[in-house]
């Protein structure tokens, strides 16, 4: 289990991201070169360094060797999250490094240099979207890789009052149903399979794309 962070730049994303890890009961390590960002956060971080990141004195200073995971939240300077993920990954030997992107050529310099995960936030949250918008049916779009998906969908006219069983959907589609989710909005995770959904009830599913889609074009 990862329980040390490091998170480089505070802006609104690094600082969400760091709010909610430090709600977690996480361990997390900040920097920012704006002394008024770390203020911001210096009484819930461990530890909460003024500086430039890319100065591997810096990075030193802030303890970085001993996180587990470093997310560089910096997206508008591509030189600068370049370096920041050599040191990481190179002298400091971070076990899993997260980088921010702010295009597709970003994207692309932040893998070669070795980023063990590359987060294009505003493209994900556009894409979504678009699928959303596309699919009014579908009221939750999480991409779990290149082809897997968990979606949440509303029921299909043809499937109200039959039940999980007899609507097989693993054997005809190969998706699974995580959850349901009821007309008041409750999840419930260990539905039971032989009780009749109903209009307002939606289906949480996890497949690949291509079998979500046959279910959506119901």
């Amino acid at each position: 289990m990862n329980n040390s962070f490091l998170i480089i730049g505070l802006g609104k994303f690094g600082l969400t991201l760091t709010r909610r890890l430090v709600a977690e009961g996480k361990d997390v390590v900040v920097i920012d070169r704006v002394k008024s960002a770390i203020d911001e956060v210096a009484d819930i971080v461990t530890c909460g360094i003024c500086g430039d990141p890319t100065d591997e004195e810096v990075l030193r200073a802030a303890g970085v060797q001993l996180c587990d995971v470093a997310v560089i939240s910096i997206a508008s300077a591509i030189d600068d999250s370049a370096l920041i993920t050599v040191l990481l990954k190179d002298k400091f030997k971070i076990k899993t490094v997260i980088a921010r992107a702010g295009s597709d050529n970003h994207t692309l310099v932040l893998k070669k240099l070795g980023a063990d995960a590359v987060i294009f936030p505003e493209k994900d949250l556009a894409e979504n979207l678009a699928y959303r918008l596309s699919h009014s049916q579908i009221s939750r779009y999480i991409e779990l890789s290149r082809t897997g998906r968990i979606v949440e969908l509303a029921i299909p006219e043809r499937w109200e009052g039959k039940n999980i069983v007899e609507l097989r959907l693993r054997q005809k589609y190969g998706v699974t149903v995580v959850a349901v989710t009821g007309a008041n909005g409750e999840e419930d995770y260990s539905p039971d399979p032989t009780v009749p959904l109903y209009a307002g009830e939606k289906l949480i599913l996890i497949g690949n794309e291509e079998n979500i889609n046959k279910i959506i074009e119901l």
